[in-house]
């Protein structure tokens, strides 16, 4: 990813920066389904969390992966002081939902 393609419209330069280590650890995570980080999505909830949207090519979300990338965002946080969210679309889901794993469950965002 180069810098050109980073979210600079919605993050402050700290942010960018914690956004290149969070997308260098979901890189790294080498999973079966490849992932597309969707930067032009990306966006900030309330709370200041940073939410990054994958496509994934599959028909649901990975657990895995989303396990993964929790405890990723946490060392990101512990690093950066910013959170981040990863928020899955499977491409072959027929709803064309986003999945976003918390607090042990799937929650489907609008």
């Amino acid at each position: 990813m180069t810098d050109n393609t980073l979210p600079h419209a919605t993050l402050d330069d700290q942010e960018r920066q914690a956004f290149g280590l969070y997308v260098r650890f979901l890189a790294e995570a080498g999973l079966e389904h490849p992932e597309e980080v969707d930067v032009r999505r990306v966006f900030k909830g309330l709370d200041g969390q940073i939410f990054v949207p994958v496509t994934l090519s599959a028909a649901e979300p990975n657990l895995q992966l989303a396990m993964l990338m929790a405890h990723k965002s946490e060392q990101v946080y512990k690093q950066t002081g910013c959170r981040f969210v990863l928020v899955q679309q499977p491409q072959a889901d027929s709803t064309q939902r986003r999945y976003v794993w918390g607090d042990g469950t799937w929650r489907a965002l609008p």
